[in-house]
């Protein structure tokens, strides 16, 4: 019987022995994973790659925590380096916006008064008889204006794809006939 509560004893002693000692690993180890845990959570939850765990200690989880910390530096880096790219670009976007619709107001004006006074010329030259050999370089000048203008729409067009601006409709057409027109 003394041997029992010996042995019993013994191993009370030793049940809040290892009870402490897992205690206090709890809050040197575990404790801080939890917190940088915690830490890695907030930073996903809100993007915010300002914040920074807090090291308790310079051990492996103070090692830990400080590669941690140092990542979100590197994060927080390239996201102001994205977002100053984002803003460049759109500055650059907005730019060429700008210079595509003062381009296609300076191109296509003087553009429609020589389509207008080609076909004028045309017209003119087609009836009169002694100046048939001009039908051919007015209708090659009426011809080329006509193709720089559909080249302008099709770049504002472009552009208005680009901006969002751009209305889609659904048609139905045949495949044979676009064929042949191709």
């Amino acid at each position: 019987r003394k041997d029992v509560a010996t042995a019993a004893g013994v191993l009370l002693v030793t049940f809040f022995v290892a009870l402490a000692i897992s205690a206090r690993l709890q809050r040197v180890i575990s404790g801080p994973v939890l917190e940088l845990a915690e830490t890695a959570r907030a930073v996903s939850d809100k993007k915010d790659y300002a914040v920074r765990a807090q090291k308790h200690a310079d051990d492996e989880v103070g090692t830990l925590i400080d590669s941690f910390n140092e990542m979100l530096a590197q994060i927080q880096q390239r996201d102001s380096e994205l977002q100053e790219a984002r803003l460049v670009a759109e500055r650059a976007n907005q730019a060429k916006s700008n210079f595509i619709s003062f381009m296609n107001h300076e191109l296509r004006t003087p553009l429609t008064s020589i389509i207008g006074f080609s076909e004028m010329l045309l017209a003119e030259v087609e009836k009169t008889e002694g100046r048939k050999e001009w039908v051919d370089d007015l209708r090659r000048i009426y011809d080329s204006g006509k193709s720089l203008l559909e080249l302008i729409n099709d770049i504002l067009d472009i552009s208005k794809i680009d901006a969002g601006k751009m209305e889609v409709h659904v048609e139905t057409f045949g495949i044979p006939a676009l064929v042949r027109d191709l």
